[in-house]
């Protein structure tokens, strides 16, 4: 019944919301109302580019309306006046229930209330308007004024040919020097004034000057920022609510890119522009790349990781992080937040091929081709490799927790790599005794060579054998077949022990110094062991194959004739071989005959 009383009267009765999980599209996988178990479903589907998920949203071989915005007619008239209406009847029903049962989401204030009800489906309406004369009414939020603390510099520069790799060489093959591309310097006072006193103390003449460091006067940070708008909105000024605050706060200079919008430049259009602005600091500016961090947020947070996945595939230098902000990194909408933050969200989209899809509008004619590329969706993209990413979401709140799972799971396999390597290293250090127990070993040897000093007169040589062992030890091991390590020669070997000594230090100092380097180094690589396997630990139990361990035990025991969980693990070698050997009919019976007579339960 609440689906047919509109929005605030609904909230006098139950939501279906708070009945039953909203559901997705009916091709879409089970959905669980965006907890991880929905994530953890769907992570398959992103392992491998190229197909789209069960619940893509998007038809890849869906063409784009051509006819769209046809112009202003006298019907125009009458449909913006009915939609006005409709607005203003929506807001004011929000405004009286944010005062009267409060915001529709605890953290809102009235400003949030009346921003989503203005937006809320007007994505339906989108053939009253085209492309034009939304950036015309959006760009009027480049006149407001600065802040008093900020300093905005224009700023142009020529993209020039750079032998670029990948899928951008035929972009930047066609590049000659005459395209320019614009972008803004965003900086704070308070760190331009510091900035410009260092400067003038580098260059006084009547100063003593000191050489700095090297390249000291690029040791500030700086963040390359892609601005958001679904790839065909906005620009680098209707962004400053963004990037003057994070200039502030973050204390670096913000290089804010106006990459080329759709449908004008279709993908990879955007991508090479954002390479372009990454190599024009790197190269022609010297700026070091791990000063370098790179944001966006929305259509720019997901251009910021297909940033770094194509600088990572081609080797060139990553910058020291990013951070993302409700990143749009699944172009097939597969994720089910689309469903669930809906009526919260300011976030509006047109139908699926309309004018104003942007989706449509970013790829073109080759949606089927690049829907799920990794440089266009970077979800579908390999997470391995990449530097830091703080990522940040609403309405895009399941990409970014199929992002986060995947970057568990692919670092997951990497403490698993590093802790081999690490193993590895160790055995190349300290050889088979270690393995089998340094100090074991130390201490046996240490008696050996005691004893062949004194079989020697103080001396090592070649002396007959003498066991560290008891006669009794000795009589127990062979006896059991098993004399590991015991001399029964008529001669004692002494060419390891002589071997030890070839390089030990005669002065008592560099003696000193020597076995404080090796107690170093042991320390070292123990402390590093330690911190690898606490690090492949944490891995696994946020990836979650530590704590459901108990519940897929319980899943076994239940599905395999009721054997107790507790000894599942111990009979699980059985199980297999009754799986690979009968049929999957017969399995369950096939193992309660061998498990004995044990109850059945049903389920």
């Amino acid at each position: 019944m609440t689906v047919l009383l509109p929005w605030p009267l609904s909230r006098l009765l139950p939501s279906e919301q708070s009945i039953s999980a909203v559901v997705t599209p009916s091709n879409a996988v089970e959905h669980v109302g965006g907890r991880a178990g929905s994530v953890s479903s769907l992570l398959r589907y992103y392992e491998q580019p190229g197909v789209a998920p069960p619940s893509s949203r998007v038809a890849p071989s869906e063409q784009q309306n051509a006819l769209g915005f046809a112009g202003f007619t006298v019907g125009h008239v009458f449909r913006f006046g009915a939609l006005v209406a409709s607005k203003t009847t929506e807001v004011s029903l929000a405004v009286l229930s944010h005062h009267i049962w409060g915001p529709r989401r605890k953290s809102w204030g009235v400003h949030m209330t009346i921003l989503s009800s203005l937006m809320r489906n007007v994505g339906q309406h989108s053939s009253l308007i085209d492309i034009a004369t939304i950036r015309m009414l959006i760009n009027l939020g480049g006149l407001v004024p600065l802040p008093p603390d900020a300093l905005v510099t224009p700023v142009t520069f020529r993209v020039r040919k750079r032998n670029l790799r990948g899928i951008l060489a035929a972009c930047d093959a066609l590049e000659d020097s005459s395209r320019e591309l614009s972008c803004e310097w965003i900086v704070n006072k308070r760190l331009w004034q510091r900035l410009q006193g260092e400067w003038k103390a580098m260059h006084s003449p009547h100063a003593e000057y000191e050489p700095p460091p090297v390249r000291k006067h690029h040791k500030d940070r700086v963040i390359i920022y892609l601005h958001g708008g679904a790839y065909y909105l906005f620009s680098a000024a209707t962004h400053r609510g963004i990037t003057v605050p994070l200039s502030r706060f973050a204390d670096a200079r913000v290089f804010a890119v106006d990459y080329r919008l759709a449908p004008e430049t279709r993908f990879p259009g955007p991508l090479h522009d954002a390479v372009s602005a990454y190599f024009r600091l790197i190269d022609d500016l010297h700026i070091p790349p791990e000063n370098i961090t790179v944001a966006g947020d929305s259509a720019g947070g997901g251009l910021a990781l297909a940033l770094l996945m194509y600088l990572r595939d081609n080797h060139y230098p990553l910058p020291s992080g990013a951070i993302l902000m409700s990143p749009w990194v699944d172009l097939t909408r597969s994720c089910d937040s689309w469903e669930s933050n809906e009526p919260y969200d300011v976030i509006s989209f047109p139908p699926s091929g309309d004018h104003l899809d942007p989706v449509a509008c970013y790829l073109g004619p080759h949606m089927e081709r690049y829907l799920t590329h990794p440089y266009a969706s970077p979800l579908f993209g390999d997470f391995r490799g990449l530097p830091p990413l703080l990522i940040q979401a609403e309405i895009l709140e399941s990409q970014r927790a199929v992002g986060q799972l995947k970057l568990q799971a692919q670092g997951l396999e990497e403490g698993q790599h590093a802790l081999a390597e690490l193993e590895e290293e160790m055995t190349s250090k300290m050889g088979k005794r270690y393995r089998l127990g340094w100090e074991k070993w130390v201490k046996d040897e240490e008696e050996r060579e005691r004893a062949i000093r004194e079989a020697a007169g103080g001396q090592l040589a070649v002396v007959p054998a003498v066991s560290i062992y008891s006669e009794e030890e000795e009589e127990e091991e062979a006896v059991s077949g098993a004399n590991k390590g015991k001399r029964k020669a008529s001669e004692e070997d002494v060419s390891d022990l002589l071997a030890l000594y070839v390089d030990i230090p005669s002065d008592p100092e560099a003696l000193r110094q020597a076995c404080e380097a090796l107690r170093e180094d042991v320390g070292r690589y123990r402390k590093r062991r330690k911190e690898v396997f606490d690090e492949f630990v944490r891995f696994q139990a946020e990836a979650g194959t530590s704590g459901r361990m108990n519940e897929y035990r319980r899943l076994i025991s239940a599905g395999c004739g009721g054997i107790p969980p507790s000894e599942v693990d111990a009979t699980l070698g059985m199980l297999l071989e009754s799986l690979e050997s009968e049929e999957p009919s017969s399995s369950s019976v096939a193992w309660s005959s061998g498990m004995g007579q044990r109850p059945v339960s049903t389920i």
